[in-house]
């Protein structure tokens, strides 16, 4: 039995996983001649299972576009941003980036960790321009760093939240109100008995104490039920 899947395919050089500190759970990376010409992959975790069941084995062959690919590793399943995880799931499978990988199957995206000691001013100009320059192999049309991709990926929960404690602050002003009006309109209605007792000798803070205390209680009751 075969079945077809629609899974995220990356192309990476045999140091990738060394580079990013990226655990084979089993095999290693790919071998120096895939950088010819040789059909290798390495999947996760997650794609292993899917494409080769809970028995998969180094040697086992994965069709990747109609070719068998000899599998020659499988890493943990590692981080992915939640934008991706909503488009290609948790499977990951990876090819050496060779020539016969090139035109089948474009990269999109490479990821670059990039040393630069205890400079705190960081240019991506200058990285740009070596990676586009004429002797590169590489062509890179944009560069974003990580700190602007988490702020991406992280805008819409902070929106959401701000837009949800904004409510909140909204409600509890407007029952505010409310509560300000009913003991407005309760005081007005006792106006003939408040003057009644402050003629009879009471004083405005025995009154205003007693108009706290009649109405602390339903206040109390309403804010925890």
């Amino acid at each position: 039995d075969s079945a077809e899947y629609m899974l995220s395919v990356n192309k990476a050089q045999p140091n990738f996983f060394d580079v990013l500190g990226i655990e084979f759970i089993k095999g290693s990376t790919f071998s120096q001649e895939s950088a010819e010409a040789t059909y290798e992959v390495i999947l996760n975790q997650s794609s292993a299972r899917l494409l080769l069941g809970e028995n998969w084995a180094i040697g086992d062959s994965v069709f990747v576009t109609g070719r068998p690919y000899k599998l020659v590793g499988v890493i943990k399943d590692t981080f992915r941003p939640r934008y991706l995880r909503s488009q290609l799931g948790n499977e990951l499978v990876i090819v050496p980036y060779n020539k016969i990988n090139g035109d089948m199957l474009p990269s999109e995206q490479i990821v670059l960790n990039i040393y630069h000691g205890k400079s705190e001013h960081f240019n991506f100009s200058n990285i740009d321009s070596i990676i586009n320059s004429p002797t590169s192999v590489f062509s890179i049309t944009s560069l974003q760093s990580l700190q602007d991709v988490l702020e991406e990926e992280v805008h819409l929960a902070k929106t959401t939240a701000i837009l949800a404690a904004s409510f909140c602050l909204l409600t509890l002003l407007l029952a505010a109100i409310g509560v300000w009006g009913i003991v407005n309109y309760s005081a007005k209605m006792r106006h003939f008995e408040f003057g009644i007792r402050m003629a009879l000798g009471a004083k405005k803070v025995h009154l205003l104490k007693m108009m706290l205390l009649e109405n602390i209680k339903p206040l109390s009751f309403g804010m925890l039920f």
